[in-house]
This record gives structure tokens, sequence and C-alpha cells, in this order.
């Protein structure tokens, strides 16, 4: 990717990162700490301002990664498959996961994943059965969505370790759609996690998009003044942007 962008001559000097990155940067401004992206996926990376990195492989299972929705997704499925068959504790997501697919059981829902009746992209429609099963005060639902917290936190844990500061203060940037405000049970499980193995640490939960940390980043390269961050922060929101086909278009008033 870098030499692909050096050859079209669009600046001096090219520098091209993970967009968890991005996020870093938009949250604090200094690309500074660790950051972790909570979606469909997870990744984790760090900085500082050493040029210290932290890097995960995260490539899924293959590299041991859990922690994200399409996991907990397939994690819930099997708690409800286990339930219904006796080898694991009753939930209410049997119940609920067959009933949002349309099946008799979860057994069916899950034949009908393994199957492709069902895609695989919907499992992370049983993120929020699983959330609202666990705000009952269901023992399995909130034993997954603790599984999940351990498992972010273990990723701050171990990008602290790779970054030599182990439990020393730093921010701890939280973002993606299973972080998306300071409430979110996901967020309240994964602050009272790091609170125990960092209490240091400084947890931002962002809703910025990890473009504003791209541009943020180039305006620190070239020490641009406050009020040239400013501008890029107002201009480069979810409001200010149109997006069509996949892609990002700046809808500015006049440009």
């Amino acid at each position: 990717m870098t030499r692909a962008i050096e050859a079209r001559g669009w600046s001096a000097c090219v520098q091209v990162a993970n967009d968890v990155f991005g996020s870093l940067w938009a949250a604090n401004g200094s690309g500074e700490g660790v950051a972790v992206f909570i979606g469909a996926g997870i990744n984790c990376v760090g900085r500082l301002t050493s040029d210290a990195r932290a890097r995960f492989a995260c490539l899924g299972p293959l590299s041991g990664d859990s922690g994200d929705g399409h996991s907990l997704g397939i994690a819930a499925v099997a708690a409800a498959v286990r339930a219904e068959d006796g080898r694991g504790a009753p939930t209410a997501l049997a119940r609920s996961i067959a009933l949002y697919f349309g099946r008799a059981s979860a057994q069916e829902v899950a034949l009908a994943f393994h199957d492709g009746e069902i895609s695989e992209d919907h499992l992370l429609e049983v993120v929020p059965l699983v959330i609202n099963a666990a705000a009952m005060h269901d023992q399995v639902a909130e034993g997954l969505l603790d599984a999940q917290a351990d498992e972010v936190t273990r990723y701050v844990v171990a990008a602290a370790g790779q970054l030599g500061i182990g439990r020393e203060r730093f921010d701890t940037v939280l973002s993606g759609s299973m972080a998306g405000g300071e409430e979110w049970p996901t967020v309240l499980r994964i602050r009272r996690r790091l609170a125990e193995a960092i209490p240091e640490a400084r947890i931002v939960v962002s809703k910025a998009l990890p473009v504003v940390g791209a541009a943020l980043a180039g305006l620190a390269f070239i020490a641009a003044d406050e009020s040239a961050r400013a501008r890029i922060r107002d201009g480069l929101n979810p409001r200010a942007l149109q997006v069509v086909g996949g892609s990002a278009f700046l809808n500015l008033p006049g440009q």
C-alpha cells in the first residue's frame, strides 16, 4: 500500500497504518496510548511517541481472537444449543434466538447457519439478544458479556506490555459498534475489568471516525496550529460526511 501511494507522488512523506491508529489519534489528538476496536471484528494497537508500537495479528480464530461481535454471536448460539440439549445451563437465549430467526429451536438456527440458509453476517444480530438477556440478569448472557470484557482487557494489558508502559497512566481508547457509549453494557464491564487490571489507565470512548485521526496525525507532522485541528474535528464528523457506495465524501457548505 505504501509503495502504491508513493508511486503516485501525492506527498513527499507517506505513512500507512491500520485505521485503529486513526481511532487513537482521533480520541486524544496525540496518537499515544492503546486503542481497541470492538465491532464485527476486533483489533488492538498501541503507540508511543518514542516510535514503540503494539500490534496483534487479529486474524480471527486463527490467531486466537475473540471479544468481537461475530465471536459473541457464535458463543450465544452455542450456549443456546447447549441449554436445549442439556450440556449447558438454562438460558433465555435458547428461546429468543429461535424466535428471532423464526425457527423451532436454537439447534435449528445453528443448523441453518451451518447449511448456509442463514448468512454468517446475521450472527451480529444475536448481540442485542445477548445484551437484552443480560439486562434481565440471565446468568449465561451475563457470562458471555463478562468473557468479552475479560478478552478486551487482555488486549489492553498485553499492548501495554508490548509498549513497556506496564501499569503507568495511559489512554485506553474504545471504539466500534460495540463500544458506542459510556453506559453501554460492554463498556461498563470493560471499564470495571480495566480498573482492576490497570487502575491508572484513562478510558476514552470514541465515536470519531478514524479518518479524523488520520487528518490529525498529518497536521501534527506539519506542526499545524490548534485552529486547523478544530476545523478538521468540525468538518470530519458523521453529520458532515455523505457516504456513497461505501466511500465517504465531505459535505461542507461551499466546498
